[in-house]
């Protein structure tokens, strides 16, 4: 059951969303989201995705999805970096259903 499960949060807990981390029994938390942005870029990197992003045929709709693509790589590497370096996990742990209390 979800309630049940224990929430890592950040110290201040006023983070992004990537930085509450639900406590799995195998997989710490920077392994969480080490995958998860694995996840991310494989998807990004489809064949498919790549070639609509450098040849689809009307130029306004490429240039839009390059925009895209380089605000979405800010926004990784700043993920990233709130994750590994600026939030500090705290000690106590909370369940679920307090957090959503």
């Amino acid at each position: 059951m979800l309630k049940t499960k224990t929430l890592y949060l950040p110290t201040n807990a006023t983070g992004t969303i990537s930085t509450k981390v639900i406590a799995t029994q195998y997989l710490k938390p920077w392994m969480v989201i080490l995958y998860v942005k694995l996840i991310e870029v494989i998807m990004q990197t489809r064949p498919s995705a790549l070639i609509r992003l450098f040849f689809h045929k009307e130029a306004r709709l490429r240039s839009a999805m390059r925009w895209y693509t380089r605000i979405g790589r800010r926004v990784w590497m700043w993920e990233l970096y709130q994750f590994f370096f600026v939030p500090k996990l705290a000690k106590e742990k909370m369940k679920m259903r307090d957090f959503w209390a």
